[in-house]
């Protein structure tokens, strides 16, 4: 079975060549950088990747956000890897270790089922904003959808082939994408399983680029525009 890893890439640091040679590693032949308007001052992370790893860069000429990255390299993957079962996609920001997106893989069988591969909060070292902010967000998540997900914002996931025409058409430039793929998910009864990694904050997660007022206000958003477009 062949299984394409895909990560937006937003100003990345010396983890992301890291981060990809364990891929390799791992048997994760085939993963897609998408360089979302990183600038040149970037470009030898990308070209690392390119070089060492045989890894394919896809490029947007400015910043378009998360969401719209996600669309490129779905785009990229139905037009240029036909055998592939599926989609993982994952952060770059050393959130998701390379076992947990092994471990995704290995579940992603069904091309018409989504994988979601679910951090704990409960534990110690998570944030208080991350903690709280996905305390609520899953429980407002649940009182719109009647469906209860553990981790609404997780960025690791198993897309199945079948699944990525719909992925392509979805609404949403930046975080609030994932939101609304899950929405689209619930409502179209697309078959959910939840796989449980491991929660990662390296320096209390101060290399995100989550703007927390902006994006959560536009997650919010697009969670209840997408419970009345697609209920």
């Amino acid at each position: 079975m062949s299984i394409v890893v895909l990560i937006p890439t937003f100003r990345p640091d010396e983890r992301l060549p890291r981060y990809v040679s364990e891929l390799k590693k791992g048997g994760l032949e085939t993963i897609i950088l998408v360089d979302d308007g990183s600038g040149e001052n970037y470009h030898r992370y990308f070209k690392l990747c390119e070089e060492e790893y045989g890894v394919v860069v896809l490029r947007h000429e400015t910043n378009m956000g998360k969401g719209c990255a996600l669309r490129t390299g779905f785009a990229w993957i139905l037009s240029h890897s036909p055998e592939s079962n599926g989609v993982i996609t994952a952060d770059c920001d050393g959130q998701h270790k390379a076992l947990d997106v092994l471990r995704v893989r290995d579940a992603l069988e069904d091309p018409s089922e989504l994988i979601l591969g679910c951090r704990d909060f409960s534990g110690e070292g998570i944030p208080k904003k991350s903690r709280y902010g996905n305390l609520l967000t899953v429980k407002i998540f649940h009182f719109l959808t009647r469906r209860h997900v553990t981790d609404t914002q997780t960025g690791l996931r198993g897309i199945g082939r079948n699944l990525l025409p719909a992925m392509i058409e979805l609404p949403g430039d930046r975080y609030e994408y994932e939101m609304e793929m899950l929405v689209y998910a619930v409502f179209k009864d697309i078959r959910i399983r939840e796989i449980p990694i491991e929660t990662i904050y390296e320096e209390k997660n101060k290399k995100t680029h989550f703007r927390p007022f902006l994006d959560s206000v536009k997650i919010y958003g697009y969670l209840l525009n997408g419970v009345i477009r697609y209920r």
